[in-house]
């Protein structure tokens, strides 16, 4: 679980690539997956689906509506590449639209 809040930290970091406004500092980010964990100390299995649903409804609030499904795409590439369900490039290869990207990377 960790690997994977880890990641997507490292996929909002990359969302000003898209608009410079979306920049989220890392202590957000904590006091958001703490404020989860609290909320759900019992439920443990049910910790890292909540973080995902609540992180995107908290960086989708602040969103241009057109760049919401781009956030969509991005945090469930990322959670299929961890989960070994697609691999790296071919993820690189659906964001570019082929083309190279020399200093993104996914």
């Amino acid at each position: 679980m960790s690997e994977k809040v880890s990641h997507l930290f490292f996929v909002l970091d990359k969302l000003w690539m898209i608009n410079p406004l979306y920049v989220y500092s890392l202590d957000w980010y904590r006091e958001l997956f703490v404020s989860n964990v609290k909320k759900l100390n019992k439920e443990k299995d049910k910790i890292e689906s909540e973080f995902k649903e609540s992180l995107y409804e908290s960086v989708s609030v602040s969103m241009f509506e057109k760049d919401r499904l781009i956030l969509s795409l991005l945090i469930c590439l990322k959670m299929m590449e961890l989960d070994k369900m697609i691999e790296p490039s071919m993820s690189r290869l659906l964001i570019s639209g082929g083309y190279k990207l020399e200093s993104v990377t996914t």
